[in-house]
């Protein structure tokens, strides 16, 4: 097994080590969420070095092994997913302002707090924190967006990728 993973035969347990510049600590409570059904979960270290992950099985017939291995393909998969959100961010902002202003406001009607309240959660924009490190993908020449916009904070992204 991988020099970042641990098993304690004797307590049942796994500990999986994990470099948070590669993985921030968004995606690792991800994945750490998808298994608090099947292990009891515990998170420890250093958020800006490392973070070790200790799986404790909830049955008596779940490998370890397995476990540890599910665990890292989760962190994958978190990764992944947020990636392809940074990079599809702008488009689906676009198709959701799009579908926001094609619709007529009211006509002729009394503005109800409701309606205040939508119109400024529209104008809201809410910050999520991933990392400043994002994963490597292969097709970085067919994207629009290069992986330095990708890594930037949301408000300096802003308008990279344009209405057409």
């Amino acid at each position: 097994m991988k020099k970042n993973v641990s098993f304690d035969i004797k307590e049942g347990t796994v500990e999986i080590k994990i470099n948070s510049t590669v993985y921030p600590m968004g995606i690792i409570y991800q994945a750490a969420d998808v298994f608090i059904d099947k292990a009891y979960v515990s998170l420890d270290g250093d958020p800006e070095k490392e973070i070790i992950v200790t799986l404790k099985p909830k049955e008596q017939d779940t490998g370890l092994e397995a476990l540890a291995g599910d665990f890292q393909n989760e962190l994958v998969n978190y990764a992944a997913y947020f990636v392809r959100a940074q990079v599809n961010r702008d488009i689906r902002e676009a198709m959701l302002k799009r579908a926001f202003f094609s619709v007529l406001p009211n006509e002729g009607k009394k503005e109800t707090n409701q309606d205040k309240e939508f119109e400024s959660k529209k104008l809201e924009k809410v910050k999520i924190d991933i990392g400043t490190k994002v994963p490597i993908m292969d097709d970085v020449e067919k994207c629009d967006v290069s992986m330095e916009d990708i890594a930037k904070p949301w408000d300096e992204q802003k308008g990279k990728i344009e209405d057409k």
